[in-house]
């Protein structure tokens, strides 16, 4: 008894001391407050880079937009200075409207293509659908075929002796079927 408490109160305890020893959790250095380190390349720096670089390009592609739309507009207003008088010159506002419909005749496009993935991929799901309840059909014949054969072969005497007449009817028939195939 006594040496079962020194045990117990001493240094070394079974098994409570091994499960606190490893701790699941990771330790972390409190003075390091940041992702990554500087072999790493300072993961917050890394991130500033890339969401600077991101608003970068969001930039130079709104002024490509806005270049394309004002030498569009500079085409235009050439075009209604040289247009002849038999000409009947557009309106700005129309050529705008125009660009417009074709952003909706791209739309009826995509939507007239996604219409016919859809119907063919409804054909392909019918076909497989088809396809698989066929081979349900044809294995199950094979399996009640199987089940059929097997009852056939395994009838015994009630002395416990097998029927001869059904294994040897069983390999006449199969006898006959190669015969019919060559």
């Amino acid at each position: 008894m006594d040496k079962r408490k020194s045990q117990s109160q001493g240094h070394f305890q079974k098994g409570k001391a091994k499960m606190h020893t490893h701790s699941s959790k990771k330790r972390v250095n409190p003075k390091k407050q940041f992702k990554g380190s500087k072999q790493e390349g300072e993961g917050f720096a890394e991130k500033r880079k890339k969401k600077m670089h991101y608003e970068y390009m969001k930039l130079l592609k709104k002024e490509m937009r806005q270049r394309n739309l004002e030498s569009q507009g500079s085409i235009i207003d050439a075009e209604e200075m040289v247009g002849n008088g038999a000409k009947k010159t557009e309106p700005r506002n129309y050529k705008v409207q125009h660009k417009h419909q074709g952003k909706q005749h791209m739309f009826s496009e995509a939507q007239k293509q996604f219409q016919v993935k859809k119907e063919s991929q409804l054909k392909l799901k019918k076909e497989n659908l088809l396809r698989l309840e066929e081979q349900k059909k044809a294995i199950d014949q094979y399996r009640s075929k199987r089940k059929k054969k097997h009852l056939m072969l395994c009838k015994k005497t009630h002395k416990g002796q097998p029927i001869m007449k059904h294994q040897i009817n069983y390999l006449l028939e199969k006898i006959q079927a190669d015969i019919v195939r060559s």
